[in-house]
């Protein structure tokens, strides 16, 4: 029988056979119930066949109802025939069973929106109220009008049989087929348990037969022992145990009761209204109880998927009561805070997150009853006593008559310093494009500047201005050499960190750094330093200046402002008995406070107001240092100052064939020919200027004309090429003239204002090819020039 109907809902091939098929179960059913009829009342227990017909609509798409509905009517015309109906109570018959069985089905399909569950309690409702009390109503109505006219007595005994009968059927069957065909099919498998399955239904017939055994006697005996096996369907196996125990005993029922019938009159009828109703009752209670420990059990799978979710995720929840006590803490709570989540428990919100103060929580809850939810950031003790910056969402929950406050909160600290890392690079990205924007004009003013120094330099004594217009000249060079140097310690905020470590002159570093600090010591402290010898370090470019940068900046905002007289500002570098390189930066400011000198490296720990400061820079300095294999410490003393001490291994030698390495050859070097290559005119000009006595300059701005010359065979001493250029960059410039040259692209000089790409920083940083930085003075390009001349002969 389940079998049946559920090929009617999943087979797509061959309906005609799978109704075929129904209408043979349909008129077995309908047999049966007959043969359990009383002869006396000519009514059943129950009719099986009526739940037989629901089951199969409800399982049935509604375009194949029709033929569902044909093969029910051809299989109750052979049972009215066979049992031998007058044709007034066939034609009822086959009129009021499909208008039944049609109403129930399309009243349940319409409420639950698809075939039922029968493990879902709200469907096992839908079920009981309209399928089985409502439906019954239409045939029982038809059923029994035609008896009453059939045999001219009142229709109101045969209607309450009918209705009653077909209800009972229904209640009993269609569960059964649904729940065992239907889809998601639910409650505890009872393929998983056979045995206590098998057990189950011996017992529903024993404890059937034992209620009904003096049933010819017109007794009920013990009808309490049936509750058990119900109870023990409900709970063990589901609604699936709980339809099976159901058909099981009202089939017992009708058995006995029909055997019993035939005792004498005292005997109990099989439609004896006891009967139906204890079979009603049992098996709907059953029903319900299946479903609500169903809907139980899914709700707590629901939930223990949910603390397993909220447990193993990154945030942390805390449920807090009305005076700010942690009722409820999550494993993730727990893991922010550095402690079970069981220690959290009772302790007030405002031990845990300094954004909740405990004066004010009265008005926060007020608030928060009010607005809902509050979004707020914090900084909160995270383990080991590291401090974290945190989302945090504080909304009010009412539940069961009871308020609480949820407190959830997200972990931002890596967010934050991934913001505060794309900025720098930001700022790096518009570094380096303002060095390279300085340093192309400030090339050709220090030539031009170079130039007419010289010129002066030949009419001295001709008039007297002329000195005077020579110190002017000088003093604007040395103007132009700080606007240089500033552009070059752009360096610490125009490169991005990276992994890639080279050879570190430590001085240059702090020497660039104090360029860089200086404006922040000025008005705060006097400036002292002692930069005795240190070796080389090992290090990533601008790193170490940006944290000489840090540590200095510090000094001088520990100082107040407005008396840089009696306070200083002190950096020293030595080499240790371990050959190590040691740079202390001192101040004389306010000191540390001791209670959290062994926080000041945490990220986003910081003693400057808000808005001043990040917390980011002693832990970005600690992280560099560390990286390179160095140390840093702090000794302070409040109202004394501050040293830090920084400690870094010295490099191993490594060769490193870089433009300054380039020995210099003697004067007396051949005039030579200068090929100038940069988009920017003044550029070659200034050149052209600077070597004009001395060597032949040709300046061209378009590199692609240059290089067909080069690839043509025309002869230059030296190729002077600019980094950045519009349509062909130096990098491309020397790689095609090695691809149409091989070799040739080895005697080109790249001239840089800063590099701006990272394939032009990666070429110039990891490549043997030669380069110049922006601006220049004349000295340094003879040098470079004499230096490849003289290489050049020598070659021959």
């Amino acid at each position: 029988m389940v079998g049946i109907t559920g090929r009617l809902q999943k087979g797509r091939e061959g309906p005609l056979l799978h109704c075929l098929a129904f209408g043979v179960a349909y008129a077995l059913m309908a047999e049966a119930g007959e043969w359990l009829t009383d002869s006396a009342s000519q009514f059943s227990t129950f009719w099986p066949a009526a739940g037989l017909y629901v089951a199969a609509l409800l399982l049935t798409e509604r375009r194949r109802w029709p033929v569902i509905v044909a093969a029910a009517a051809v299989a109750d015309l052979a049972v009215c025939i066979h049992v031998g109906r007058s044709p007034l109570l066939t034609v009822a018959t086959l009129l009021g069973d499909p208008l039944e069985a049609c109403l129930a089905a399309w009243l349940v399909l319409r409420a639950v929106g698809g075939v039922p569950n029968m493990s879902r309690l709200r469907d096992v409702l839908v079920v009981m109220v309209f399928a089985v009390l409502v439906a019954p109503v239409a045939g029982a109505t038809v059923d029994a009008l035609a008896v009453a006219y059939h045999y001219g007595r009142s229709p109101v005994g045969p209607w309450a049989e009918w209705w009653s009968g077909d209800a009972l059927g229904i209640l009993v069957v269609a569960p059964l087929i649904v729940a065992w065909s239907g889809p998601a099919a639910s409650g505890r498998t009872t393929f998983r348990r056979p045995a206590e399955f098998a057990a189950l239904l011996v017992a529903a017939v024993a404890m059937t037969w034992l209620v009904f055994h003096r049933a010819d006697q017109g007794e009920i005996l013990h009808q309490y022992v049936v509750l058990p096996v119900f109870v023990w369907a409900a709970m063990r196996l589901g609604s699936r145990g709980v339809t099976a125990t159901g058909f099981l005993m009202a089939a017992t029922t009708a058995f006995a009761t029909t055997i019993a019938s035939a005792g004498g009159p005292r005997a109990l009828a099989p439609a004896a209204a006891p009967v139906q109703l204890l079979i009603g009752v049992a098996v709907s209670t059953a029903l319900i109880l299946a479903a609500a420990l169903s809907e139980q059990r899914r709700t707590e799978r629901a939930l223990r998927l949910a603390r397993y979710a909220l447990d193993h995720g990154s945030d942390g929840f805390l449920v807090i009561d009305p005076q700010g006590k942690v009722s409820f803490a999550n494993d993730g709570a727990g893991r922010m805070f550095g402690c079970p989540a069981v220690q959290l428990l009772d302790r007030l919100i405002s031990d845990l997150d300094p954004g909740l103060p405990l004066p004010s929580w009265t008005g926060r809850w007020r608030e928060m009853r009010k607005g809902g939810t509050a979004l707020y950031e914090t900084s909160l003790a995270g383990p080991a006593g590291q401090r974290l910056v945190a989302e945090v969402s504080l909304s009010y929950l009412s539940f069961d008559g009871q308020e609480y406050g949820v407190w959830s909160a997200r972990d931002v600290s890596d967010r934050r310093r991934a913001e505060a890392t794309q900025r720098l690079a930001s700022v790096g990205t518009l570094a380096a494009g303002v060095a390279h924007e300085i340093n192309n004009p400030l090339t050709y003013v220090t030539s031009n500047l170079a130039y007419v120094a010289d010129l002066l330099a030949r009419l001295r004594g001709a008039d007297r201005g002329v000195e005077e217009a020579e110190a002017a000249i000088r003093e604007a060079i040395d103007g132009a050499r700080r606007v240089r140097n500033i552009v070059r310690d752009l360096k610490f905020v125009s490169r991005a960190p990276d992994d890639r470590r080279v050879e570190v002159d430590i001085h240059t570093e702090i020497r660039s750094a104090l360029n860089l600090a200086q404006t922040e010591i000025r008005h705060r402290a006097r400036l002292v330093t002692r930069l005795d010898p240190v070796p080389p370090t090992r290090a990533s470019e601008g790193q170490l200046g940006q944290v000489f940068v840090n540590l200095l900046v510090n000094a001088a905002q520990s100082i107040p402002e407005g008396s840089p007289s009696v306070h200083t500002v002190r950096i020293s570098t030595r080499t240790d008995i371990e050959g190590w390189a040691v740079v202390e930066v001192s101040d004389t400011g306010a000191g540390i406070p001791a209670d959290i000198r062994a926080r000041i490296f945490e990220p986003f720990f910081t003693t400057k107001p808000v808005g001043t400061g990040t917390g980011l820079g002693l832990s970005i300095c600690h992280g560099i240092v560390s990286s390179i294999g160095g140390t840093i410490e702090v000794d302070s003393a409040e109202k004394r100052g501050t040293t830090f001490r920084v400690r870094l291994p010295p490099a191993v030698p490594v060769d490193a064939a870089r433009l300054a390495g380039h020995a210099s050859s003697p004067p007396g070097i051949p005039h030579g020919r200068v090929l100038v290559v940069d988009d920017e005119p003044l550029i070659g000009r200034s050149v052209a200027r600077m070597l004009a006595r001395e060597h032949e300059v040709v300046s061209v701005t378009d590199p692609k004309l240059a290089l067909s010359r080069l690839v043509a065979g025309e002869h230059f001493d030296l190729v002077l090429c600019d980094v950045m250029m519009p349509g062909m960059g130096g990098v491309d410039f020397v790689q095609e003239l090695d691809r149409q040259r091989p070799g040739a692209g080895a005697g080109v000089v790249l001239m840089t204002g800063g590099p701006f790409t990272a394939a032009a920083q990666e070429f110039l940083e990891h490549s043997s090819q030669p380069h110049l930085q922006k601006p220049f003075e004349a000295e340094t390009l003879r040098e470079l020039l004499r230096g490849h001349m003289g290489h050049a002969r020598a070659a021959s």
